[in-house]
């Protein structure tokens, strides 16, 4: 236990602070794995509509 100000302060295995997740080893990886895998859903919305709206395209196009 940890003491500040006269109060006591627990010792956690992990916190999150402003999207930041501490764990008591300091390593990084749960954090990295969280914006890899919100990085991932990005590129796959990017992707859908990209491809999504080039079909489209291609199909307006063969029709003329």
């Amino acid at each position: 236990m940890l003491q500040l100000s006269g109060n006591t302060l627990q010792q956690v295995e992990k916190f999150n602070y402003l999207a930041v997740v501490f764990t008591s080893d300091g390593k990084r990886s749960e954090n990295i794995d969280a914006r890899i895998g919100e990085t991932i859903a990005v590129l796959r919305e990017l992707y859908r509509s990209v491809v999504m709206k080039w079909d489209l395209s291609n199909t307006t196009s063969c029709q003329f």
